[in-house]
């Protein structure tokens, strides 16, 4: 019998049955969720592997409570899943065991996990492979739902996603020693805004230059402003990140040996930087990372919203607790 005609029956037994008996749950039940069931044995068979741990527990009070506690938890969990189920089905979306097996190897690539690994994994939560693969199938048909309802909604900005991709090479490259190389073009204090624009120029054309191939030396004796660089052709010696001001110092963590950066606004002035040399730990370019990191940013926000969409899913379905 499916959760559906259960639950038409159920109701039916309900509309036929006595006023006094109705005030009393039906034996089994343990919720009504629009027009769909859940059965107490379901639940107490989701939560089987929490219930099995709690044998341990001495106290017959404390056992009962915390038993009574398992079960109202997991009762929550498998309504969040039958809303969604509804839902998807309005939408009339559905998730194939493919798209399962794809959803699993995403789990085990993130992890690290080889099959073995998985299934150690599945064994300490005390599931089977066929309960994991379904918990697997409702997430994927959640993110599903939840694409569809918030399609439009959510956008990740590119100053974002520039923001993650500088803290994973920053992350990464923490370490790294380097020589590095600036042209500095003054502005000086109380500078008007039309004298600013025309230093940021002249810092662009000495960029420019550099990332043509000019001798990058040549042009800090020739252009920088400061002195005591500019005579060693703008070498700033051996570094570490976190030794520059962090405005130059995001610039350059970014770089690799022989990249130009800037013009970048810092203390003094505007920057031109080049990495000269160093030991730089390899990342994937900004390009090769965005959308990895698209999808990440996305999930957060999809999750973000997931506790909000679901209860405005409860609010708008007729749900009933049986379960005591």
């Amino acid at each position: 019998m499916t959760r559906r005609v259960a639950a038409r029956l159920a109701l039916l037994v309900l509309a036929t049955a006595p006023a006094v008996a109705r005030a009393e749950p039906i034996e089994g039940l343990a919720a009504i969720v629009g027009d769909d069931v859940i059965l107490v044995s379901e639940v107490q068979e989701r939560a089987a592997p929490a219930l099995a741990r709690l044998a341990q527990e001495q106290s017959a009070f404390l056992r009962d409570q915390t038993m009574r506690e398992i079960l109202s938890q997991q009762l929550d969990v498998m309504i969040d899943e039958l809303l969604v189920e509804q839902e998807a089905e309005r939408l009339m979306l559905s998730v194939t065991e493919e798209e399962v097996d794809r959803a699993i190897e995403g789990i085990k690539q993130r992890n690290g996990w080889d099959d073995l690994a998985l299934e150690n994994q599945i064994a300490r939560r005390g599931q089977t492979l066929e309960q994991y693969r379904r918990e697997t199938r409702i997430e994927v048909l959640k993110y599903k739902v939840l694409s569809v309802r918030l399609r439009g909604r959510l956008r990740t900005d590119d100053a974002e996603v520039r923001r993650v991709y500088r803290q994973i090479v920053r992350s990464s490259r923490s370490g790294d020693t380097f020589e590095a190389a600036q042209v500095l073009i003054r502005v000086p204090d109380g500078a008007s805004a039309i004298e600013v624009q025309r230093l940021e120029e002249r810092a662009e054309a000495v960029a420019r230059r550099a990332r043509e191939g000019e001798d990058f030396a040549q042009l800090a004796r020739d252009f920088s402003d400061d002195p005591a660089t500019a005579a060693a052709g703008g070498s700033l010696g051996t570094l570490r990140h976190g030794d520059l001001p962090a405005s130059l110092d995001d610039e350059l963590v970014l770089l690799d040996v022989g990249g130009v950066a800037g013009p970048v606004r810092g203390p003094e002035g505007f920057y031109v930087l080049k990495l000269v040399a160093g030991n730089i730990t390899g990342v994937r370019s900004f390009e090769e990372a965005r959308r990895g990191i698209e999808n990440q940013l996305m999930e957060q926000m999809m999750q973000r919203q997931e506790d909000v969409f679901l209860a405005n899913l409860r609010r708008k379905t007729h749900i009933e607790r049986r379960l005591r």
